[in-house]
């Protein structure tokens, strides 16, 4: 066999041994930023309800009972739905979660506003904020 074709097929089979190697790598890294993506994409949703709550708060003096409630209704068009709605990861149920709470006989005037991440490096980042859910990325009351 000629010295070229010998240096090709190692050449060759090198590349693929690579090319091999490096496929789960790749599909990860794609993986890894396609959850951060979904994550800032629930971010920005809960901030943006956040927002349309505090301005029925403006307005009503109390939060909304329920996302549903009609007074939102003036500035919320459509409730964000979570891309993954309903599916479980990291022991995490995603979709939005709005709680209105009662204290000292005050009602609708505190809310925790909730979203579980699937991203663990943003797990581990945005849920440490000594909130009720250690895996949830939580908004309070103002």
């Amino acid at each position: 066999m000629n010295k070229w074709v010998k240096w090709i097929l190692i050449t060759v089979g090198v590349l693929i041994v690579l090319a091999l190697i490096a496929t789960p790598i790749m599909n990860s890294i794609y993986q890894w930023q396609i959850e951060k993506a979904r994550d800032t994409s629930r971010i920005n949703d809960i901030k943006m309800i956040q927002s349309w709550l505090e301005q029925t708060y403006q307005d009503n003096a109390e939060y909304p009972s329920s996302l549903d409630d009609e007074n939102l209704a003036i500035f919320l068009y459509k409730i964000p739905k979570d891309s993954k709605e309903w599916e479980i990861i990291n022991w995490c149920t995603f979709w939005y979660t709005y709680e209105v709470l009662t204290l000292n006989k005050l009602e609708n005037q505190w809310y925790i506003l909730s979203t579980c991440l699937e991203s663990k490096s943003n797990i581990n980042k945005l849920t440490l904020d000594w909130g009720i859910y250690d895996n949830k990325f939580e908004v309070f009351t103002k």
